[in-house]
This record gives C-alpha cells, structure tokens and sequence, in this order.
C-alpha cells in the first residue's frame, strides 16, 4: 500500500514534518499556555514576585534585585 493512502498512515521517516507545521502547532501551544497564564496573577507586579521567591541568601537576594528585577522593570512590570 501507498503511503498516506490509507487514512491514518503515516509519512515515511525520510519525509519529516514541513516547517510551516512545526510553526504552527508551536504557535498554537504558545497561545494555549499564555490563556492559561492569563487567569494567574502571581507575576503580575514585582512586589508579588517577591513574595513568591524564594531568594536564598542574602548573596542570591542582591543578585537578583540586581538583574532581574531590573529587567523586569525595562521590560514595563510594575511596582505594585
């Protein structure tokens, strides 16, 4: 039998998945995740974050006051 003829065969090995499919069904679990993250207001504003890391040592603390939450203010989180 031919391949794809019958339904639900698949494509031989040596034909992979075209890079439009791959896109597409990246894109698509893209979306799905962010409407799922929608409804969850955790990260939100800095100071919930806060509340959520756990930060470690004071060392770790500075570090990441430092870098990443510096970024995340560039990148238009806010405050409070």
């Amino acid at each position: 039998m031919l391949w794809g003829i019958a339904p639900g065969a698949r494509s031989p090995p040596e034909f992979p998945p075209s890079p439009w499919t791959l896109t597409t069904e990246r894109a698509a679990a893209e979306l799905i995740e962010a409407r799922r993250l929608v409804g969850d207001d955790r990260y939100s504003t800095i100071s919930r974050l806060r509340t959520l890391e756990s930060l470690g040592v004071s060392k770790v603390r500075a570090s990441v006051e430092t870098t990443y939450f510096v970024g995340l203010r560039k990148a238009g989180v806010p405050e409070d």
